[in-house]
Parts: C-alpha cells; structure tokens; sequence
C-alpha cells in the first residue's frame, strides 16, 4: 500500500482555501471551463477506475494519516491530479471531506425542508417532485448533484461486491450532502430516515436528476 508523505494540514503555509471549503460558486468562477470542480470530477473519475468493487468504500474508514497528507498536496497545489496508484478508500475519504467542508451542502440549506417533506411519500410519487425540487436549485449545484449520483449509483450496482447498497451510501452520504442549517442531534435522529430515504432513490434513479 503506497505511503504517501507530505506536510500536515496544520501547516501555516496552507491558509487560503483554495480546493476545500470553497463554495460551488466560487470553484465555478475559478475555472468556468468546468461543470464540477476538477477535484470532484477527478476524484469520481479514480474511485470509477479503482473503487467500485471495493469492499465498504465509503462505509470503511480510511487511514485518516494518509487522507490529510493527500488533502494537503492537492489544497497546497502539489497535485493538479489524482494519481493512479492513490488508494481507493484514502480517495474516498478526501471526497467525502470535500464535500463536508462545502459552506453549502451539496442540496443547499433553502430545500432542506422540502426536501424532507418528500422523504415521507412514496418514490414513485416524490420522483417527480424531488426533480422540480432540483430543478430549481442553482445550475452548479444541480451539475455537481448529478456528477456524484451518477457515480453512487455506479457504485450501488455492485453492491454484490462492495457491499454498498444505495440505502448504505445514502446513509454514508446524507450529513454531507443534504442537512438543515441549523440542527441538533435531536432533530437529526428524528429525520434521518427520510432524508436517506430521498437520497436513496437518487442513487437508484440517477436519471431523475434534471
């Protein structure tokens, strides 16, 4: 297993965000040749290659060591891309940090509620409900939204290998992508399940995403 090696991302050096932490808009502005950032599009594009028939991708936790140091060279600018031979649960791991530290989730805060309203119908009537939900989202995020269920539903059809079903991934998935502003734990035991619920049923329909 590669042992990668670099600096912590404590270091004084790494001060402006500039992968992580950085709004959708923002990376947009940045780089307005690109529908998703290019950490997102390249990460997806490696766990695609050397992931999908990974064991407990996401669920399992990777080595946090080797996540930091690998966070830390693409935030310090030492990658420009993720290289072959990276670890598919280490690669894993740094989109899911990604996506955490987003200052807006994947689904932005104005559709939580409706969104977990949806999550108590059946699929089959929130399908289309949830598509005019995003629909109405700001097109970078819809992109965004579509580049990594796209790639989860991938994932959840060899879930006879992995292990990771879409119920498993919306599970996995759901704090980082899909949250209330403002919540407590109370709130979030109370809600979950509907939340997953409608992410699930992305995963399983990637193509009801607008």
């Amino acid at each position: 297993k590669r042992v990668f090696k670099g600096k912590s991302s404590k270091n004084k050096d790494v001060q402006q965000k500039n992968v992580f932490g950085v709004s959708l808009q923002e990376a947009a502005t940045r780089n307005p040749s690109c529908e998703v950032p290019w950490i997102m599009s390249s990460l997806v594009e490696h766990l695609t290659s050397v992931g999908l028939e990974s064991e407990g991708i996401f669920r399992e936790a990777p080595s946090a060591a080797q996540v930091t140091i690998i966070y830390d060279k693409i935030e310090n600018g030492s990658w420009k891309s993720i290289p072959p031979d990276t670890p598919a649960k280490e690669a894993a791991g740094v989109l899911r940090r990604f996506l955490a530290e987003m200052p807006e989730p994947l689904f932005p805060f104005s559709c939580y509620q409706e969104l977990l309203a949806l999550g108590k119908q059946e699929p089959e009537e929130r399908r289309p409900q949830v598509r005019a939900v995003i629909e109405g989202i700001d097109p970078v995020h819809v992109a965004a939204i579509r580049c990594l269920f796209t790639f989860l539903h991938e994932v959840s059809t060899r879930s006879d290998v992995n292990r990771m079903t879409a119920e498993n991934l919306a599970i996995v998935f759901a704090p980082n992508v899909l949250r209330s502003q403002e919540e407590t734990l109370e709130q979030v035991m109370k809600e979950h399940k509907l939340i997953e619920a409608v992410l699930a049923d992305l995963i399983n329909f990637p193509d009801s995403i607008p």
